[in-house]
């Protein structure tokens, strides 16, 4: 190319690659990689945020998508940022559930919200894929 444009001789490789089919191909992937969350665990309370996360955990060795909030979130944040990541479900982690075993699970789809006993959360959530 440098002799065409009357420069000297140079020798050289070529590569070339399509950036914007590239970009639209990493989106896509992003997408299925990296889908929208199964449920948010809202931790409730000083104290929380450790309960959530062993909750996290177990969740997640079921194959489910799962996001964590923060104990310093008040409920309403929480349900703002769980409908933001598109999350089905909102799980609710306060002192009283931990101490009954038993926590409330929110539908963000139909609204409706069941107390579920903590062995039982990963396949409530499960049965609620589509």
């Amino acid at each position: 190319m440098s002799e065409a444009l009357g420069g000297p001789p140079a020798p050289g490789i070529g590569f070339a690659i399509g950036e914007d089919r590239l970009v639209m191909s990493l989106q896509e992937s992003a997408e299925a990689v990296f889908g929208k969350p199964d449920v948010y665990i809202a931790p409730l309370g000083e104290g929380m945020n450790r309960e959530a996360g062993r909750l996290a955990r177990e969740l997640r060795r079921h194959d489910l998508v799962v996001e964590l909030g923060d104990e310093s979130f008040r409920l309403k944040k929480s349900f703002e940022t769980a409908g933001k990541l598109g999350a089905r479900y909102v799980l609710i982690v306060g002192e009283d559930e931990v101490k009954a075993g038993t926590f409330a699970l929110k539908n963000q789809e139909n609204g409706q919200q069941v107390s579920v006993p903590r062995l039982e959360l990963a396949k409530h959530i499960q049965s609620g894929r589509q």
